[in-house]
């Protein structure tokens, strides 16, 4: 009986560390191949280290809303660029701004100012509705989050080259399903950390002014 009693717990141990390394290899093997497609040089590619983290349908974990919140990223990115353009134009705007008996030069280079401002200031009008309307859906989304567990997100860190030939360190954070045999969404570190990417979810989450 006591023989007995061994080999169960001896299959059951087997069977869990089996089942740890199974997730970690399959993990591997999904990244080895994502890597293949977007890397430039994928001879250089060098694992270094992989973290497993709980995947679940919360606020953060969520595929519809990280496809949401990116978009929400994006729409900010242009708006910023807007932004500063409108101010260059501004800035220009001041320069040549009419005086008494202007040059040519002058009344051209203010006409273009005043144009182009007028141009960034709709699309910023424009990204600032996109962002309120994305930023509604998230809040919708997070309301049928329900948290259950359905896969991992996966942190790794890996060494490559760039076009340039220079060696590099990057990060990549993965949704991955239960097996790590599917990648359900990822992203690159350089782009947008983890930390910031919670802070975008946040503010997302925040009632739009003109909900207020």
């Amino acid at each position: 009986m006591k023989t007995l009693k061994l080999l169960f717990y001896s299959i059951i141990i087997i069977s869990i560390l089996s089942a740890c390394s199974s997730k970690e290899d399959n993990a591997l093997e999904t990244i080895n191949n994502n890597m293949f497609k977007t890397l430039y040089d994928f001879k250089s590619y060098e694992p270094i280290e992989t973290k497993f983290d709980s995947l679940k349908k919360d606020k953060y974990g969520d595929t519809l809303i990280f496809s949401n919140v990116m978009m929400i990223k994006y729409a900010m990115d242009d708006f910023d660029k807007a932004k500063e353009e409108f101010e260059k134009a501004r800035e220009t705007a001041e320069i040549y701004r009419p005086t008494y008996n202007p040059s040519s030069f002058s009344s051209k280079k203010y006409i273009e100012a005043q144009e182009t401002m007028n141009k960034c200031y709709v699309e910023m009008n424009d990204y600032i509705a996109i962002m309120d309307s994305l930023s509604t859906i998230v809040r919708t989304l997070e309301k049928k989050c329900d948290g259950q567990f359905y896969g991992w997100l996966v942190t790794h860190k890996f060494r490559c080259k760039t076009k340039g030939g220079n060696s590099t360190i990057g990060t990549y954070y993965y949704f991955m399903d239960k097996n790590c045999r599917n990648i359900y969404r990822y992203f690159d570190e350089d782009e947008l950390s983890m930390e910031n990417y919670k802070s975008l979810v946040d503010d997302s989450l925040k009632p739009n002014e003109s909900d207020k």
